[in-house]
């Protein structure tokens, strides 16, 4: 399209030279464009098709294009920047929570495994606490809140996009 082409020009280029599903969908978008059926409908048969939102906001900007008019060789370059940023944006929030992740398991699994350490170093510690009668109330105490705090630390890292 910066080249001066039209936008049915430019939906079979991309058709040509982009790999499945994006040339697949194009090319039924330019199909159905070339047979007669109006641009309008087109597009919203492809947001039909392909439930997602930049295909939403492609559509809409070519919509909007046709009715208006303007440049939309810079909105489809603005369009494609913020996808760029986004897609940036959803790999740097999985990166934060695939950490918090290993943390709330590492949180977990370190008292279990210095109690494991304790019990083979030295068992005496661990024979008075379960000798001692409010030591196994104490063990009970400590597992419950060991995963009541795993499953908080999971819930907060949970992120959502």
């Amino acid at each position: 399209m910066r080249a001066g082409h039209p936008v049915l020009a430019g939906l079979e280029l991309v058709a040509r030279e982009t790999l499945p599903p994006v040339s697949t969908e194009m090319s039924k978008l330019y199909a159905e464009t070339n047979l007669g059926l109006p641009a309008a409908r087109a597009l919203d048969n492809l947001r039909d098709r392909v439930p997602l939102a930049e295909v939403d906001l492609f559509a809409a900007a070519v919509q909007l294009h046709t009715r208006a008019g303007g440049r939309l060789t810079d909105i489809m370059g603005g369009l494609a920047e913020s996808m760029r940023e986004q897609a940036a944006l959803r790999g740097e929030v999985r990166a934060l929570a695939t950490h918090g992740r290993v943390t709330g398991i590492i949180l977990t699994v370190l008292p279990l495994a210095i109690t494991a350490m304790m019990a083979i170093l030295s068992p005496m510690y661990i024979g008075v606490l379960l000798a001692h009668p409010y030591g196994k109330h104490m063990i009970a105490a400590a597992v419950f809140c060991l995963l009541a705090a795993h499953f908080v630390i999971r819930r907060i890292v949970d992120i959502r996009i």
